[in-house]
């Protein structure tokens, strides 16, 4: 019974942190929006005319509603040049810097950074025209004013969260360890009903002020001193738009799903002779590009997307392949693009260049929104096979699992001799094919996979 107890006070009291924690962080966002309508107004007035400006939070991808302010880069009072990063901002795919388009001074600014979930359109910071209105604003005494404001208006609002739930565990199993005190009348009462009554909570606490010492039980001082403790991780705003997505893609969008096994010996003997002879070196995932890259072409029906406003289903005119790549804050999918009109070397180039920047969280808006087809390779991690899911609007995503050695039956007969020809050991690679059925049907869907399994098993096709 102690133990149902302990777990569900911890439960709830998860629960309260966390909704604290969102309350406090939308208080914060209003508290300082409010403050920024009014301290425009007062500065407006001050400088006699419209030299402040308000940076707002910009939507910095299609599917972004709020981010996170990561990082200022600037302090009130700088100068800003056009092309001067201000400030990164976390979105639903990556950390992107936010570049100023014109020359100004940084005012003032509303939002710490650290702070999650500010609606795109939220006001960031207060910018001044030129160094001269700047100085003005400070002569105004406005801006003391402000923080002054400002500062209350935080500790107000921090004085009202809750102690957090990593705390609130040693409390209960004290408590829970004067239950001793309760005679055995009381006891057998508690253990049918599994809670204590009013006056019997009474008793434990009168008791609990008692000189003399409490006498715990061995059960109960080794659930005191084996009490699991935890830490209390918070999500990226990133991590949460990914997770709120691909659950939204999950019930909204028709999986299909189809799985083939390619032998891939003959393309380990072309990337030796590269590397050996020529000095080339590319690996088995721009292989995979490519062979994906060419079959797109060669059934472009798998290159097309469903349109939701319009409920169409629209074609792709552009070979625009993207990768899952792990970065520290989250998954994100750089985009080769035009990948059908690139060589091998090309592609090795190209991916490699846009895995570096995406995990310094350095890539451009475009090198990672967009793209046709999305491919994720856990090969790397031992993972023979498994499914990944779409990619919304895309309507293809193609997990690559490892090679691995399997003993396979001969596909041809011996048209040399009549000696029976032996299995051989193969060294085999699975895809599976998750496709949006609106789309793809298993018709494409197998014509597809097939022409892709030609690639990769014939890599000499890809020079054609």
């Amino acid at each position: 019974m102690l133990r149902v107890c302990q777990c569900n006070a911890t439960a709830a009291s998860r629960r309260l942190w966390f909704r604290a924690s969102s309350v406090n962080n939308i208080r914060n966002i209003r508290a300082a929006q409010s403050q920024a309508t009014s301290l425009s107004a007062t500065f407006s007035t001050e400088t006699a005319d419209s030299s402040i400006q308000e940076l707002q939070m910009p939507a910095l991808s299609p599917t972004m509603s709020v981010g996170t302010l990561s990082r200022w880069m600037k302090k009130e009072g700088d100068f800003l040049h056009p092309g001067d990063v201000i400030c990164q901002v976390e979105t639903d795919k990556a950390v992107v810097d936010y570049e100023l388009q014109d020359e100004a001074v940084l005012a003032k600014i509303l939002v710490p950074e650290g702070t999650e979930d500010i609606p795109v359109g939220a006001t960031l910071a207060l910018t001044a025209e030129d160094a001269e209105v700047y100085q003005k604003i400070l002569a105004s005494g406005a801006m003391e004013s402000y923080k002054a404001t400002s500062s209350d208006q935080k500790l107000s609002v921090q004085d009202e969260a809750p102690m957090k739930s990593t705390n609130e565990r040693r409390p209960l199993i004290k408590f829970l360890g004067k239950r001793s005190l309760v005679s055995d009348e009381q006891k057998d009462v508690q253990e049918q009903q599994g809670t204590l009554k009013e006056s019997e909570i009474t008793e434990v606490k009168r008791g609990s002020t008692s000189s003399e010492p409490v006498q715990h039980s061995d059960a109960l001082s080794k659930l005191a001193s084996d009490a699991q403790t935890y830490t209390d991780i918070p999500l990226s705003n990133m991590r949460k738009i990914i997770a709120k997505r691909l659950t939204a893609s999950k019930v909204e969008v028709p999986h299909h799903y189809a799985s083939i096994d390619c032998a891939i010996d003959n393309l380990n003997r072309v990337r030796h002779t590269l590397k050996s002879t020529h000095g080339i070196k590319v690996s088995i995932n721009d292989f995979i590009l490519k062979a994906v890259a060419l079959s797109l072409r060669d059934v472009p029906e798998a290159n097309h997307y469903y349109d939701i406003s319009t409920g169409c289903v629209k074609a792709n005119n552009a070979v625009d392949v993207s990768v899952a790549v792990a970065t520290p804050s989250g998954l994100i999918t750089p985009i080769v693009t035009h990948v059908d009109a690139l060589g091998l070397a090309g592609i090795n180039k190209k991916f490699m260049e846009l895995v570096h920047r995406a995990r310094e969280n350095k890539l451009k808006p475009e090198e990672f929104q967009g793209g046709s087809f999305t491919i994720s390779n856990l090969g790397g991690f031992g993972i023979d096979t498994f499914t990944a899911v779409i990619n919304p609007p895309q309507a293809c995503i193609m997990a690559i699992g490892r090679g691995r050695k399997e003993l396979v039956a001969p596909q041809v007969s011996s048209q040399v001799n009549d000696v029976p020809i032996q299995p051989y050991r193969a060294t085999l690679l699975n895809v599976t094919l998750s496709s949006d059925r609106r789309v793809v049907d298993d018709f494409v869907a197998g014509q597809f996979l097939q022409c892709f399994k030609r690639y990769m098993e014939y890599p000499e096709l890809m020079a054609l």
